[in-house]
């Protein structure tokens, strides 16, 4: 099973706002456009509680940019977990790595 990528959508409400990180991480996928094909992007909204993050990971675990790991399916040492066991990479930097190391996109420059 392929890993889930949550970012959050921009708000395009009265008062329109956007994700920094989760920005970053839409960057890297509009480079490397091979990445969509090894992993579920779910593009979420801003406000909380965040149901599919909840279900997901748990209520504590609300942040985004994340990519959450099947129980099924092998994940990086690099990743956090939750009380659960479900095993996630949190924010663009660890999510940028993962890429990188799995081939899917090239390194980040110094």
């Amino acid at each position: 099973m392929q890993p889930t990528l949550y970012l959050l959508a921009p708000g395009q409400d009265v008062d329109p706002i956007f994700c920094p990180e989760s920005a970053m991480v839409e960057g890297i996928l509009h480079y490397y456009p091979s990445i969509l094909d090894a992993v579920v992007v779910k593009r979420i909204a801003f406000a909380r509680p965040r149901p599919d993050l909840v279900a997901a990971l748990g209520e504590a675990y609300q942040g985004a940019p994340v990519l959450v790991f099947a129980d099924d399916v092998e994940a990086p040492a690099s990743c956090e977990s939750t009380p659960e066991g479900r095993r996630f990479l949190a924010g663009p930097d660890a999510i940028a790595t993962f890429f990188a190391d799995a081939g899917l996109a090239g390194r980040r420059a110094p």
